[in-house]
């Protein structure tokens, strides 16, 4: 009866202002706040469930301010629905190095095709020669300009205040839940 299946996302897990906002604004356990970037979904037990009409109810009534908007509505509306899956399926750029990759999610800012030195980047450029597409990627590379590693690196540290000012808002999946509004299906 899970609704979803996916791994938890280290960056909110280990970071202690995303474990406040997994708690106090999504409302969730942090250590089980998961990554939508590989997910497994149980379709026929969504729409059993109405998984859409309720998040298109909370959605259009609520409007909460969201850091990763489709993965907090997941997490608040699934959390008591997840089936955790194996750290391996889903090796994020925060994951420890010691975790065996079984597929590579690049997310955030650390890309390979962005970054000369992101995280795992020898798996990414293997697979990218087997492809039509290398060439276009290692451009991409060279294309990175100082002006867009400023850009990319402010919207980085923006992360995290905006987290802190997300939990003070009075419109919280949290606070809602808190207030008797069914949030989890």
């Amino acid at each position: 009866d899970n609704l979803v299946g996916a791994v938890p996302d280290h960056f909110i897990g280990h970071t202690p202002e995303m474990i406040d906002y997994a708690e106090q604004a999504v409302g969730i356990d942090s250590q089980k706040y998961v990554c939508s970037g590989v997910l497994l979904m149980n379709l026929a037990e969504m729409r059993r469930s109405k998984f859409a009409e309720h998040f298109l109810q909370l959605l259009n009534k609520y409007h909460f301010k969201c850091l990763c908007p489709d993965q907090d509505y997941m997490n608040a509306i699934a959390r008591n629905r997840i089936y955790y899956l194996n750290p391996s399926w889903d090796i994020q750029i925060t994951t420890p190095q010691d975790v065996d990759p079984w597929l590579i999610h690049y997310n955030l800012f650390a890309k390979p095709w962005r970054y000369d030195n992101a995280p795992r980047q020898s798996y990414f450029w293997t697979y990218a020669k087997q492809t039509d597409y290398e060439t276009m990627l290692k451009q991409q590379l060279a294309d990175m300009n100082p002006k867009e590693v400023a850009r990319e690196q402010k919207n980085q540290s923006d992360l995290i205040p905006l987290a802190v000012d997300i939990i003070k808002t009075p419109t919280t999946f949290y606070a809602m839940a808190k207030q008797g509004v069914k949030i989890a299906l």
